[in-house]
């Protein structure tokens, strides 16, 4: 193998070690490699415009209106700021900045069993004829619970289930039995009833009084009268 020959292998063998060394580079953190360069990265709100060089560093921009980066990064582009849907029941709890993403929640009246949820569903209502058990939560649905019998709720959302009326045990007729969702109808139907009945007997019973009286009253003036009296009188 003469020199020429020689030179042309080494030179093949350093060129490759060289390509292994690029490759191989070893960067610290808060640095990336780019041909061969550990460039510093850019801190969270910015994002890389330009790589360093052996001359210069990393060249960072600010994140725009709308957009965001939350970690220190190397890449060129920010992410774009959550939208909070309000057709999926969301609403912002938190602005978007430079340095953070939009934080959105659940809004009044809906729910969802994870903090990070795309879509929220309406809290369920508790209708007549139930009670509330549990009040819902921005993570969990309310609980609802029948009324048991003897019992009723007449209104949504109601918290507590109301005892029917005892209508015997204030003097009246239960013209209605009560239900889950209505109170028993009570009346004084009967006590009018008797009224019919006892009240004409009592005009009666008065009216013979009367008349018995009055009869006896006549007979006690004719019997008071004297022959005299008769006799002038005839």
């Amino acid at each position: 193998m003469n020199i020429v020959t020689q030179a042309l292998c080494w030179l093949f063998i350093l060129s490759i070690f060289g390509i292994i060394l690029i490759h191989c580079t070893t960067c610290n953190p808060g640095e990336y490699e780019i041909k061969g360069e550990c460039c510093p990265m850019c801190t969270p709100g910015k994002v890389v415009s330009k790589d360093c060089t052996v001359s210069g560093n990393t060249v960072c921009v600010p994140c725009v209106d709308g957009t965001y980066m939350d970690h220190i990064n190397a890449v060129h582009k920010c992410l774009r700021c959550r939208e909070c849907d309000s057709g999926s029941g969301l609403t912002v709890e938190q602005e978007c900045t430079y340095q953070s993403n939009t934080k959105c929640r659940c809004k009044d009246g809906y729910f969802c069993q994870r903090k990070d949820c795309d879509l929220c569903q309406p809290l369920k209502q508790c209708k007549p004829g139930e009670r509330i058990k549990e009040l819902g939560t921005l993570y969990s649905d309310t609980v609802c619970k029948p009324c048991p019998e003897g019992t009723y709720s007449n209104e949504n959302m109601s918290s507590i289930c109301s005892k029917w009326t005892k209508c015997t045990e204030i003097g009246l007729k239960e013209e209605k039995r009560g239900t889950s969702t209505s109170d028993s109808v009570c009346s004084n139907k009967e006590i009018r009833e008797r009224y019919t009945i006892v009240f004409p007997s009592i005009i009666m019973m008065i009216i013979i009084i009367i008349m018995i009286k009055c009869k006896n009253t006549d007979n006690n003036t004719a019997e008071a009268r004297t022959p005299e009296q008769e006799k002038g009188g005839g």
